[in-house]
């Protein structure tokens, strides 16, 4: 069965041309990606994105890291694409560690989380 989920590849692993790797990666599981958009995180969608992150201390740090350059959005879909996420995920966190906020990469951890980011990150996004 095919399944359609995103990454985000947070600006601190873009500045660092890290998106590339980690596109290639997924790619390397025989997934297709769909759309790569890159994007700008303003508060207002970081805060929606992320409504866990409620100390001020916190939000200014996550404000910090994403207004130093823009994110890259990643939708695809395959077989296990959510596992695919949450596996790269994993090894591109482990290997390029920029910060608990930085953290180079953010996948969707469900098909119904999946649903609520992508209608954050990309609005415009018609599923087929």
């Amino acid at each position: 069965m095919k399944e359609i989920s995103l990454i985000l590849i947070k600006p601190d692993a873009v500045i660092d041309k890290k998106d590339k790797e980690i596109i290639d990666f997924i790619i390397a599981k025989n997934i297709k990606v769909l759309r790569i958009e890159s994007i700008r995180c303003d508060q207002k969608k970081l805060k929606m994105l992320y409504p866990h992150v409620i100390l001020k201390e916190s939000v200014s740090t996550m404000l910090e890291n994403f207004s130093k350059g823009n994110a890259v959005v990643v939708v695809f879909e395959g077989r296990n694409a959510i596992l695919t996420g949450i596996e790269t995920k994993k090894k591109f966190r482990e290997k390029y560690y920029y910060g608990y906020y930085g953290c180079t990469i953010h996948a969707s951890d469900n098909e119904k989380e999946f649903e609520r980011e992508l209608s954050i990150l990309l609005p415009d996004f018609v599923k087929k």
